[in-house]
């Protein structure tokens, strides 16, 4: 049953994107934005196609994007990455300076 749903989901994204797709369509289908799908890039939770430099635009593929966000594991994991991610980039900016003078 859950390979049919699964199938008859990737089928309904194969009719509105292509097999490669961008950072934003990928967010659109996993449910995050942007900045936050370049986080799941930065650690490893989202891999782009061949190997982009670490300035370049990069693109995904459909299917495995699709599969992803069916999957309520990896997106478990990949919450917690964002919310790691922001609470350590936080906590940083809280810390007085301790560089000295």
């Amino acid at each position: 049953m859950e390979n049919q749903l699964m199938d008859t989901y990737l089928s309904k994204l194969a009719d509105k994107y292509p097999a490669r797709i961008d950072y934003l369509q990928a967010g659109k289908i996993l449910g995050f934005n942007e900045d936050e799908i370049k986080i799941l890039v930065q650690h490893n939770h989202l891999k782009p196609i061949g190997k982009p430099r670490q300035n370049a635009r990069k693109f995904f593929t459909l299917i495995e994007t699709g599969a992803k966000a069916f999957d309520p594991e990896w997106i478990r994991k990949a919450t917690d990455a964002v919310y790691k991610h922001w609470n350590e980039k936080n906590l940083k900016k809280s810390l007085p300076n301790t560089e000295p003078i």
